[in-house]
């Protein structure tokens, strides 16, 4: 299931036309940690920029969300966690995470302008099996990686997202999964040993 072969080809396109040259926006907005058919529980929560050191922490807050249905809350769960907008072009996302209850993930958003136009890292995606990055722009989805991962219940995870410019980088405790370059288009092709 990890289609991101071993080998990278070189790979040639003909047949588009060059693309007008225009400036290369960072990935900034607002930021929210949720979850996906699921229960957790976010803790010691920074925002670092990266260029001038400053700090933004939620380190205090120990927040619960959940989607998961629950007569007993009445529809009164807090299904995310919202930690506002950053103009920031180079910043990084560090935080704890524990799934308390539920058979997938978390699903952590950022790059957000509303709704439809957004980036998110999802851990414990499709049948808990996955970690990808993906954009939704104008409310259609492009997964742009994807890696294996699973999320078990009652282990907290060491988390960081690091963003500067169009470039995204995501840790498990410490270990780098995703690097990734984000681009409106991109066209790759790679070779997967047996």
């Amino acid at each position: 299931m990890n289609h991101q072969g071993d080998q990278l080809l070189e790979i040639k396109a003909n047949g588009f036309t060059v693309p007008e040259e225009r400036k290369i926006e960072a990935i900034t907005g607002a930021i929210s940690l949720g979850v996906d058919a699921s229960a957790a529980r976010y803790s010691e929560i920074t925002l670092v920029n990266n260029v001038t050191g400053e700090v933004k922490t939620s380190s205090e807050l120990s927040e619960e969300v959940s989607n998961l249905p629950d007569p007993a809350q009445n529809g009164t769960a807090k299904r995310t966690l919202e930690l506002g907008e950053t103009e920031w072009e180079s910043y990084t996302l560090n935080f704890k995470a524990t799934r308390t209850a539920g058979n997938k993930g978390f699903v952590f958003y950022f790059g957000k302008a509303d709704g439809q136009n957004h980036l998110y890292w999802e851990l414990g995606g499709w049948q808990n099996q996955d970690s990808i990055v993906a954009s939704i722009i104008n409310g259609r989805n492009s997964v742009l990686t994807h890696s294996m991962f699973t999320v078990e219940t009652d282990v907290e995870y060491d988390l960081k997202l690091e963003v500067s410019g169009r470039h995204i980088r995501t840790y498990i405790n410490g270990e780098l999964i995703i690097l990734r370059r984000w681009a409106a288009v991109f066209l790759m092709s790679s070779l997967s040993n047996p």
